[in-house]
């Protein structure tokens, strides 16, 4: 129970780390491309699945050898997941993306638990 207290703040400090605006909502479902840089300042690159389940999104990442996966929530034009290594299922960490052109591209900072508390910083463009 903590562990979902915890996501859930997560996911409530992430939708206002960006400034909102209103109307509709895009559809964020499908696949992207991610190229990003660590918060040590090495780039990476992968992929990322979005997809909507009712009011919220579920989305995997594959980077590498590494796999994450989590949930998120959409708000004006951001978005902010809260996701998990999926190997280890103990790193917690929260992403958060500012929407634009359309949602085909989702520009945005995170950072993981434990580790370093520099924001690391990722563009996902929709394939």
């Amino acid at each position: 129970m903590a562990f979902v207290k915890k996501v859930a703040l997560l996911l409530v400090i992430g939708a206002f780390l960006f400034p909102h605006t209103l109307g509709a909502q895009v559809d964020l479902a499908g696949e992207y491309r991610c190229k990003g840089v660590e918060p040590d300042g090495a780039s990476y690159e992968g992929s990322a699945t979005i997809e909507k389940v009712k009011d919220s999104y579920k989305i995997k990442w594959v980077t590498g050898k590494e796999k994450y996966f989590g949930i998120g929530i959409q708000s004006g034009d951001t978005v902010s997941f809260a996701y998990l290594d999926a190997a280890t299922k103990k790193d917690l960490g929260i992403a958060v993306y500012q929407i634009t052109e359309g949602g085909r591209v989702l520009t945005g900072k995170w950072v993981s638990y434990p580790g370093n508390t520099n924001l690391g910083k990722d563009i996902m463009t929709k394939k």
